[in-house]
């Protein structure tokens, strides 16, 4: 799609396990990237849910912009280790009606002990952050609803950001 200029990869209503990554024949754990002028827009964040299980090792990220980007009117969910849950260092990145649960403590027990054969190590402070914007300009997050086990935003030399309608 990004070589004919871009598109959008509409997701009807369901839920998506993303677990790896098919790449010249082989499944690989790596994120999920959005080339130049590529959109993810669902039928609406109550109907449609991405969803990556625990990982045994985190990724540094789980879905990485190139560039003129809108994510829109889905949910991404995430448990145990992960890295960042968007990440960017490009421009015009658009997040709109998103809801984010990035929980690495769901199904544990008090402060990540084994429960349910589940169980976290890291302290939360060595989790990545729900979005994080990195030498980025235009970048819109609106009308989202996002929990993360560490931090919501990481934002390094952004120019025009603007962030409204948020829980």
């Amino acid at each position: 799609l990004s070589s004919y200029g871009g598109g959008v990869v509409f997701f009807p209503s369901g839920r998506y396990r993303v677990d790896s990554i098919l790449r010249t024949g082989t499944w690989i754990k790596s994120p999920l990237v959005l080339r130049l002028g590529i959109s993810f827009r669902g039928e609406g964040r109550d109907r449609v849910s991405l969803w990556w299980p625990d990982q045994a090792e985190k990724m540094y990220s789980l879905i990485e912009c190139m560039g003129q980007n809108t994510i829109s009117d889905l949910s991404i969910f995430t448990q145990g280790r992960h890295g960042t849950t968007i990440a960017a260092d490009t421009d015009d990145i658009t997040i709109r009606n998103v809801l984010i649960r990035a929980n690495c403590y769901y199904m544990t027990g008090a402060n990540g002990r084994a429960h349910h054969r589940r169980g976290v190590s890291e302290p939360w402070n060595q989790m990545g952050v729900a979005l994080e914007f990195n030498r980025s300009r235009n970048v819109q997050v609106v009308n989202c609803d996002i929990y993360n086990s560490s931090m919501i935003f990481r934002l390094k030399h952004v120019e025009g950001c603007r962030i409204a309608d948020c829980t």
